[in-house]
Parts: structure tokens; C-alpha cells; sequence
């Protein structure tokens, strides 16, 4: 059976002014959008 992994980028100390999930290719890492998860917790949002 295959695993599923996640990356979850929440700032504890925030209340988000909303949520974003990204759903990338099989072709593709989840790591990559570790910058860009960042970046979007700096600026108020939860990133799943």
C-alpha cells in the first residue's frame, strides 16, 4: 500500500485569515512549495 505524506505550515500563534491546500502532480514533491508555504504564513494564511 502507498503512503501519503503532508506538509502542514500553521502558525500557532496566528488566527488565519484563511486556508490553502495544494494538490500538485505525481511527477512532483511536496517540498516544493515549502517556500512558498512560508511565505504564505507570513502573510496570514494556514497552508495545508
Amino acid at each position: 500500500m502507498g503512503k501519503i505524506y503532508i506538509l502542514i505550515c500553521r502558525n500557532q500563534k496566528l488566527v488565519p485569515i484563511g486556508i490553502i491546500q495544494v494538490f500538485h502532480g505525481m511527477a512532483e514533491h511536496g517540498g516544493r512549495y515549502q517556500n512558498f508555504a512560508r511565505y504564505m504564513n507570513e502573510k496570514g494564511f494556514y497552508m495545508d
